[in-house]
């Protein structure tokens, strides 16, 4: 059974760090000073979510107030490990986050996803801000919106 939680101690937080670890750092070779930034430095900072299948973790993203527009979340991070890929279980864990968003009063959320996830952004509502391309970590991305 799969459940998506928000994250309330170092021990979730940690969990979603090794998610990232491997996603990111490791898998796609991100830098490891990149990937980690100051909203991680507790559970407090911003709002980390964890999902879980069965007890194990195998997925984690984050949520935090957007500096331009308030009302909006900055969706960040968003990893699910490889072999959970294509399982329905992202999709999921997206729509809990943008449950939770709603709770917490945005109205909407925006993200800088990389250019190979759009279709999954767009199947869940996501539409291009514009069709500029931008490289992050030297990954091509691409910024996207949906409003609730």
């Amino acid at each position: 059974m799969e459940q998506v939680i928000r994250v309330q101690t170092q021990e979730e937080l940690d969990a979603c760090l090794r998610i990232r670890q491997k996603v990111f750092v490791e898998e796609q070779q991100v830098p490891a000073e990149l990937e980690i930034d100051d909203w991680d430095a507790s559970v407090t900072v911003c709002q980390h979510v964890l999902m879980k299948l069965d007890s194990q973790a195998v997925g984690a993203a984050r949520y935090r107030p957007y500096p331009d527009e308030p009302k909006l979340a900055k969706l960040q991070r968003f990893a699910v490990l490889k072999e959970y890929r294509g399982t329905g279980l992202g999709r999921k864990m997206l729509e809990k986050m943008e449950q939770y968003a709603q709770q917490d009063g945005y109205d909407g959320m925006i993200l800088d996803g990389q250019v190979r996830a759009r279709p999954f952004y767009e199947k869940a509502g996501y539409a291009p801000v514009s069709e500029d391309i931008f490289m992050d970590a030297g990954i091509p991305h691409i910024q996207m919106v949906k409003r609730f």
